[in-house]
């Protein structure tokens, strides 16, 4: 968004002439967008360590020039998930990425700005940010990300109010967008009020037929209705206090769900580690906003399918300057990277009571690993692991103590791109929905913005996300 004034001019030995002056205006990069990037990626860093990527620096996306690197996956050979990484590159303009560099605003408690913080990249189709003028209805509003999108208002008034959306009139209303994809990851910005709102709306099919997710005084609460018929589904002690901002997301997985909240999950329950499994409206592929008791005083903000793809720590932030520009390299590492590098030295006694499987052994160790994810897990329980007389795990590796019980039961063990512990069945990626062979990056939408649906398993190919 910048002026500029060129002419042409030629010299030779009778001296120099000059042509016209014209001038251009260079067009600005669309908000929130990284430079060299299009659609709505985004990359966080918690700087400050507090577990949220609230803090006033920790969205860097509009300083990433590159992403040359994010991978994950199994090995095809050892069937086994292997650590992810990610690389970036970023724009390091006044020396912003240059540890230990103390003018920097990234180092707001005297030592931030180094490796160990936490930095989760992803990105966002569709994805709206409500960004307009006061009073417009969501119905005439454009999906920026992207206009292939639309919103279809269902029930009640929403309109933009603050580059939010805002619920008008009565206390219930509904606005969905066609995601094309009943197994989405569909995340808000929730807003509360002060009453008991709906946040999300899940899979709906029409007015007596869907899964929303509402906040109470007191619960987080999933709940559908079926024919017409209100039930709770799953609902968790959770304090949400009035006026505060919180971010939501519920993952659809086949008929499975979970409810993650400030990237914490919260359903299902971890404290019972039991899958929530629920086949309403399967294979319904709109998702939205709003529900049966919505208020004025509540707002939504910053909608769409969200998909994290890397969650990790910081490992290495580099300065690379050039000529051309300054530039910095940040890589980084899930925490099976940590897993493999902390050394065990205790044994696993059996006694009676001691509850068995996978899920035991892991909670065992990774819950004992300060500088371990606790985001949350979704771990089957698995087969009875055979504990006596002892398991010695004495100079070994966290990792390998858990590849060994994942092949005792036969299973896959990773951490997925949202920091969740996940263990299943090892025939699971050969199941629907997964059976259906899929290119890595499919979907894509060219409207305004360059965006991808989704990542698949390839049949056969290493490294490849399953979603």
């Amino acid at each position: 968004n910048t002026l500029y004034h060129t002419r042409a001019y030629a010299t030779n030995s009778y001296g120099t002439a000059y042509g016209a002056d014209v001038e251009f205006t260079t067009t600005a990069l669309p908000g929130g967008i990284a430079p060299g990037l299009y659609g709505r990626q985004w990359v966080w860093v918690d700087w400050n360590d507090d577990g949220s990527f609230a803090g006033a620096y920790d969205d860097i996306t509009a300083d990433v020039l590159e992403i040359p690197l994010v991978s994950y996956g199994v090995s095809r050979e050892l069937e086994e998930a292997v650590s992810a990484s990610l690389q970036l590159t970023v724009l390091n303009s006044g020396h912003k990425y240059s540890p230990p560099n103390t003018s920097s605003v990234l180092n707001t408690g005297g030592n931030t700005l180094r490796a160990g913080h936490r930095i989760m990249a992803g990105m966002s189709f569709p994805f709206d940010d409500f960004v307009g003028s006061d009073g417009v209805a969501i119905a005439d509003h454009t999906v920026p990300y992207d206009s292939s999108f639309a919103w279809t208002l269902v029930s009640g008034t929403f309109v933009i109010a603050s580059s939010a959306i805002k619920k008008t009139g009565g206390a219930g209303g509904i606005a969905v967008i066609d995601f094309g994809e009943s197994d989405a990851h569909v995340q808000v910005k929730f807003t509360k009020g002060a009453h008991d709102d709906c946040i999300l709306i899940i899979r709906y099919a029409d007015a007596s037929n869907y899964i929303y997710l509402q906040s109470t005084s007191t619960q987080l609460q999933l709940r559908k209705k079926v024919a017409g018929v209100d039930s709770l589904i799953q609902g968790v002690s959770h304090t949400w206090a009035v006026a505060a901002t919180k971010t939501v997301k519920v993952v659809l997985h086949g008929d499975y769900l979970w409810v993650i909240v400030d990237l914490v999950q919260v359903i299902p329950n971890p404290a019972t580690g039991i899958p929530l499994a629920d086949n309403a409206g399967e294979t319904n592929t709109k998702h939205g906003i709003g529900g049966p008791s919505i208020h004025a005083d509540a707002r939504y903000d910053d909608f769409g399918g969200v998909y994290s793809l890397f969650y990790g720590t910081i490992d290495k932030i580099t300065p690379t300057p050039s000529k051309e520009r300054q530039t910095a390299q940040i890589e980084a590492s899930d925490d099976m990277k940590i897993l493999a590098q902390t050394k065990l030295f205790r044994r696993a006694y059996a006694y009676t009571g001691y509850p068995g499987g996978m899920k035991a052994f892991i909670e065992e160790i990774i819950k004992n690993i300060p500088s371990i994810s606790q985001l949350g897990e979704l771990l089957d329980l698995g087969q009875s692991v055979n504990t006596s007389p002892y398991k010695s795990w004495w100079d070994i590796s966290a990792l390998d103590v858990c590849r060994n019980v994942e092949r005792e039961e036969n299973g896959l063990f990773y951490q997925d791109q949202d920091g969740l512990w996940r263990f299943e069945a090892r025939g699971h990626r050969a199941a629907t929905p997964h059976d259906a062979s899929k290119c890595t990056f499919y979907a894509v939408y060219t409207t305004n913005n360059l965006g991808i649906a989704d990542l698949k398993w390839i049949s056969g190919e290493d490294d490849v996300k399953n979603i």
